[in-house]
């Protein structure tokens, strides 16, 4: 208020608070956004505790996310276009390279994890709750049919997927689709992730062969 700067705040369910190994994984992901300057990445401004609430405040990004820009194009049967998914990719890519760059991963790239702000024609990369440092020992985590098939087979989360679920996202930018095609389980996921591959894009939009 004093600075008069909108902002968001992320808040800890009240009721979590006394989680002392949550709030620390809470706090974690300020401080690991906190560190790093980017513009594909949200800026942290605070962290704090108030009695039962735990916060921190952090920039505001308005705009819509992936997610729903791809549901918003399928209800219109219009594709997003191309030179659109090039430049939402790269700037994704973009806020990776720099997390990767200080040694962290985010294991959670995904349509839902990715705004488009077009107040500032940028796509940002957000949600880093559950990203860990290289060789930080970690449960397997994230998004079935977006963790990367060496993950689900038991081998650690590097860089490379990130990069696999970048390339997933970037699949269903330009399909209005899964990969995984009409699989809803998630053994069937997992399944055509490890063993099946996915359906090539060319056959789902043959104009993009």
């Amino acid at each position: 208020l004093a600075l008069g700067r909108p902002v968001a705040i992320k808040m800890l369910r009240p009721d979590l608070a006394s989680d002392a190994a949550l709030v620390e994984r809470f706090r974690a992901e300020a401080a690991i956004l906190a560190q790093l300057r980017h513009p594909g990445l949200v800026q942290i401004y605070a962290f704090g505790v108030d009695r039962d609430d735990t916060y921190f405040a952090m920039e505001l990004v308005e705009g819509e996310s992936l997610e729903n820009r791809i549901d918003r194009c399928k209800r219109r049967g219009e594709p997003v276009p191309p030179s659109e998914v090039g430049g939402i990719v790269a700037q994704v890519a973009d806020a990776l390279d720099a997390i990767h760059a200080v040694g962290i991963i985010h294991r959670d790239v995904k349509p839902a994890n990715v705004l488009i702000d077009p107040f500032h024609s940028r796509a940002v990369l957000v949600d880093v709750g559950i990203a860990r440092r290289y060789g930080e020992e970690a449960a397997a985590a994230g998004t079935p049919g977006f963790v990367a098939p060496e993950v689900l087979l038991g081998a650690e989360a590097s860089a490379l997927a990130d990069v696999y679920a970048l390339a997933v996202t970037s699949y269903e930018l330009l399909a209005l689709r899964s990969p995984w095609g009409d699989a809803v389980s998630v053994q069937e996921i997992i399944d055509k992730q490890c063993w099946q591959g996915p359906r090539p894009i060319a056959e789902a939009v043959p104009e993009l062969a």
